[in-house]
């Protein structure tokens, strides 16, 4: 944030740079027709002097455009509907920006942030937006990010082992554990991760304890939601 507010003090600095020897160059004018012409040009000058305040220095209106905003980097995923995003653009610009296909607008406070507040519809959802300055101009589009809104707990089918299943000798205890959830979703059983294949499957192979074991599995999708379920087998060596 602090290089881009840097970058737009310069810019101003620049521009009033430019104001100040525009004047100072008519000021000598003024009194250099002084001394030479006298009183009637001096009138001339001086009317001269006041068109280009009303309308020659417009010719030198800035018709630079801001840089792209910069939007602080969102969740991929969540479970909350509403949400806000912030950044950083020129200070008092106009903050335009795509929701999806519907367009909003904001203004940047006077230290360059702006905030939004944002509904999200269900599924995927994507974020860009534009700066306009004071003069009018308008910035490139910043980058696109893509955010993922659920508020529903994923799928969890656990196919082996059922609850109550039991488990006897050396050559059991090595259990395939096997399942289905959704394919972008995270498996844990008892904490150990689980490999999900593109089409939500998992396996893996577990070690089963004397006695009562307690599989305690959770799948857990992009947006933070969660499913968990436990499923108790027994084992006898």
């Amino acid at each position: 944030m602090t290089s881009n507010y840097s970058r737009f003090a310069r810019l101003e600095e620049g521009r009033n740079v430019r104001k100040a020897i525009i004047f100072s160059v008519l000021t000598i004018l003024v009194i250099v027709a002084l001394f030479v012409f006298g009183i009637p040009a001096l009138t001339g000058v001086t009317g001269y002097i006041f068109d280009l305040k009303g309308t020659g220095i417009t010719s030198l209106k800035d018709t630079t455009p801001p840089g792209p905003p910069f939007i602080n980097i969102p969740p991929e995923g969540t479970n909350k509907q509403n949400i806000k995003i912030e950044g950083t653009s020129e200070p008092e610009a106009a903050i335009i920006y795509l929701l999806n296909e519907a367009e909003g607008e904001t203004t940047t406070k006077d230290d360059g942030t702006f905030s939004i507040s944002l509904t999200l519809k269900k599924g995927l959802n994507t974020i860009s937006a534009r700066a306009k300055d004071k003069a009018g101009n308008e910035s490139a589009r910043s980058k696109t990010f893509s955010i993922y809104f659920s508020s529903e707990a994923p799928n969890l089918d656990i196919s082996n082992p059922e609850e109550g299943n039991s488990f006897y000798g050396e050559k059991q205890r090595t259990l395939s554990i096997e399942g289905k959830t959704c394919s972008t979703c995270s498996v844990t059983i008892n904490d150990r991760i689980a490999t999900v294949k593109e089409d939500g499957s998992f396996v893996l192979s577990y070690q089963l304890g004397d006695g009562t074991n307690v599989l305690n599995f959770k799948s857990t999708d992009k947006a933070s939601n969660q499913t968990e379920k436990n499923v108790n087998v027994t084992f006898s060596p």
